[in-house]
C-alpha cells in the first residue's frame, strides 16, 4: 500500500507526455494505478496503465511490449532516490470503452414539447402551432456532420394541435403527425446508395398506416383515408 500512494505520489507531480494541456484524472483499483488525460481542446481523451520499475533491464522488457517512458524519454522519466536505487516511471496505452447506440423503438409523442427518438435519430418539436419533424445528419450518412435536417410546419403551413394530436415514430425512416382532425401526415426517408430524399404525403399514402395509428384517428380521418387508398 505504501508504494501504491508513492507512485500515486510521483505521477501526480510529472508532466505526462502524450495529450496536449490534458486535464489528468488518477485511478488506482485492483492494485492496477491508470491515468486519463482528456484533451481541454475538445480532443479525444487517452487511458494510459502506469507501471514503476527499478532497472534498466525492466525498461528494455517493458519498452518491446509496448510500453514507454512516461515523460517522453527514459532520463526523464527517472526518479532519483537519496540514498535507494533509481526507479522508472512507464506507461502503456489502454482502449477506452466503447458504447453501441441505444437500439431504435418506436416512440409515440402526445405531450407538447420536443422529444428525441431513443436512437437518437429523430427529434420532435410539436407546438399548439407549430410541428418541426428534424432527422439527424448523422443518420443520413453524413460521417462527421453533426446537426439536423428539419422539416417545419408553421404559420405558413396547415399545422394545428387539435385534441386528440399525436405524432408517431414508426421506424428509423418514417414519422407520422397527426392534428386530431383530419390531417394526418407522414415523413418518409429513403436512401440508395449515396443519395438520400425525404417526402411529405398529405394524401396516397405510400406505405399502410400502421395500426398504432389508425386506431387512434377519428372517424372521419378513418373515412378520409379509406377513401384515398
Amino acid at each position: 500500500m505504501k508504494k501504491s500512494i508513492s507512485l500515486v505520489w510521483v505521477v501526480s507531480t510529472m508532466l505526462l507526455a502524450g495529450c496536449s494541456s490534458p486535464v489528468r484524472t488518477l485511478e488506482f483499483k485492483d492494485g492496477k494505478l491508470t491515468m486519463t488525460e482528456a484533451g481541454r481542446g475538445g480532443g479525444a481523451p487517452c487511458r494510459w496503465e502506469l507501471k514503476e520499475v527499478s532497472s534498466a533491464a525492466e525498461v528494455k522488457t517493458l519498452r518491446q511490449s509496448g510500453w514507454q517512458p512516461a515523460d517522453g524519454t527514459v532520463r526523464n522519466s527517472a526518479q532519483h532516490h537519496a540514498g535507494g536505487t533509481d526507479t522508472f516511471l512507464m506507461k502503456r496505452m489502454m482502449s477506452l470503452p466503447t458504447f453501441a447506440p441505444a437500439p431504435f423503438r418506436p416512440m409515440l409523442i402526445t405531450t407538447l414539447g420536443t422529444n428525441t427518438s431513443s436512437d437518437g435519430t429523430w427529434r420532435i418539436g410539436v407546438s399548439e402551432r407549430a410541428l418541426d419533424l428534424a432527422r439527424s445528419a448523422a443518420a443520413q450518412g453524413e460521417g462527421g456532420v453533426s446537426g439536423w435536417t428539419t422539416t417545419g410546419f408553421g404559420t405558413a403551413s396547415p399545422w394545428t394541435a387539435h385534441a386528440g394530436w399525436f405524432v408517431f415514430i414508426e421506424s428509423e425512416s418514417r414519422v407520422w403527425a397527426y392534428d386530431g382532425d383530419r390531417l394526418l401526415i407522414p415523413e418518409t426517408y429513403t436512401s440508395s446508395g449515396s443519395n438520400s430524399s425525404s417526402a411529405i404525403y398529405e394524401h396516397g399514402f405510400p406505405c399502410a398506416v400502421p395500426v398504432e395509428v389508425f386506431s387512434r384517428l377519428s372517424e372521419p380521418a378513418r373515412k378520409a383515408i379509406r377513401k384515398d387508398a
